[in-house]
């Protein structure tokens, strides 16, 4: 995959976490947009292989992230109950956790450019 690619997909990555950390994010994409955002991006971000913008502490976070999604994904409802609702039942907590320690991760380097390769 080219660098520039890449980077638009860190960048997705980056939006998935802000969404999933954020309770006013999560109120605006309601518990089913969280989670099938990430299912949008996921493949194209973990691979195989995964992108190459990611160090890999980040990408250790964002593995962690996804292994909190895919248990909520089986361990929930379709549709997903409401968000006041899933709020309460820890499942729930432990994927925004895992999404706000993946964000603070990837929080360290940032956005990166989507036009041109960062050297």
């Amino acid at each position: 995959m080219n660098p520039v690619m890449s980077q638009r997909i860190r960048n997705r990555v980056i939006d998935c976490l802000e969404i999933a950390a954020d309770e006013s994010k999560q109120d605006a994409f309601g518990p089913d947009g969280v989670v099938n955002l990430w299912e949008d991006w996921r493949g194209a971000a973990l691979g195989p292989p995964p992108i190459s913008s990611l160090t890999p502490d980040e990408l250790a976070a964002v593995y962690a992230f996804d292994a909190m999604w895919v248990a909520l994904a089986e361990g929930t409802s379709n549709p997903m109950p409401a968000l006041a609702e899933l709020r309460q039942i820890p499942l729930w907590q432990s994927f925004v956790a895992a999404a706000r320690c993946a964000l603070a991760e990837l929080s360290q380097v940032g956005r990166l450019p989507e036009d041109r390769p960062v050297a």
